[in-house]
């Protein structure tokens, strides 16, 4: 307990955290575009199941080399069916249609041909102004729970363009392109509710008796979760706990029962709050590098979770959506 002690006196002098009262769409989208000065284009979720019709919102968060976007194109991969293409405010939308590789059942029937790339066009979406760009989706039940689904996203702007394209197999690959394409990953339907991104910890000296762990967690489904648990292969075992200031005083406790994941909710783990503990690491953890680990849910399961490991008083937020 004297360590743990020592640890958070730590991370309440090391820094405070945010106490904003944002909407639920407008906080999970910033975080999930934060912390860069070149932004990604993004996916408002990462997590979807074979069978299922979902809407989907597109994010652009900056221009290109400081000036508005004019369109944004999205290449829709086989097995992905466009229900519906929403309107996005200023921009007017099209859609480009074709034979598929193959048929793929849908929502009704199979179908061999559909929607191969939205486009939203004759807008201007001002420079470091976020933009949300929605689609509804259906992914076919012929497709398995598992392997991922990268979206090509080109977006032209009044100068240049930004063709968030590139592709790899790998999360540990995804995570060094300097223009990787959003991907959503195909999971099991009671995992699907759940979107987990924005993973990260600090970095530890040599014989550090514990570390933090961060991360934000978003219930797209009508019906609650709760986080229960989690892994890491780094650290003898995880621990989830609160901090809390009362009358100046520091107080910390172990959550027992978890945290609830309320329906529709967006829950921050975050310093100075409710966060993970990673206890007695088996070496130091280095800047830069990403650390492999597991959450688990009552409803939803084991799922996977990566750490990206941040140097004391580093970025807050990384917007991948691995």
């Amino acid at each position: 307990m004297f360590y743990l002690q020592n640890f958070y006196r730590s991370l309440m002098q090391t820094g405070k955290s945010l106490l904003q009262n944002l909407t639920l769409s407008f906080l999970f989208l910033t975080l999930a575009g934060a912390g860069s000065a070149c932004a990604h284009a993004v996916l408002d979720r990462s997590l979807v199941a074979p069978g299922q019709t979902l809407p989907l919102v597109i994010a652009i968060e900056h221009g290109c080399n400081g000036s508005p976007t004019h369109s944004v194109r999205v290449v829709i991969p086989d097995g992905m069916l466009v229900v519906k293409a929403g309107q996005a405010q200023g921009f007017r939308v099209e859609t480009r249609s074709g034979p598929f590789e193959r048929a793929w059942r849908g929502p009704q029937t199979s179908v061999s041909e559909g929607v191969k790339e939205i486009i939203w066009s004759g807008g201007s979406l001002a420079d470091k102004t976020r933009g949300e760009f929605p689609v509804e989706i259906h992914i076919s039940a012929d497709l398995p729970t598992s392997g991922i689904f990268p979206l090509p996203i080109i977006q032209s702007c009044q100068n240049g363009e930004n063709a968030w394209t590139e592709q790899a197999a790998t999360a540990d690959a995804r995570a060094l392109l300097k223009a990787p394409a959003p991907v959503l990953t195909l999971v099991k339907n009671e995992q699907a509710h759940l979107d987990i991104r924005n993973g990260r910890s600090r970095v530890t000296p040599n014989g550090a008796p514990v570390a933090g762990g961060y991360v934000t967690i978003r219930n797209f489904g009508d019906k609650a979760d709760r986080l229960i648990a989690g892994a890491l292969g780094l650290a003898a075992r995880v621990e989830i706990h609160e901090m809390s200031m009362s009358n100046g005083i520091m107080r910390m406790r172990m959550l027992e029962n978890g945290i609830e994941i309320p329906a529709g909710g967006v829950v921050e783990l975050k310093q100075g709050s409710q966060h993970l503990m990673f206890i007695k690491p088996n070496r130091a953890f280095v800047e830069g590098e990403w650390i492999e680990g597991t959450l688990t849910f009552e409803r939803a399961g084991t799922l996977p979770v990566r750490f990206k490991v941040e140097g004391v008083g580093g970025a807050a937020h990384q917007h991948h959506a691995h």
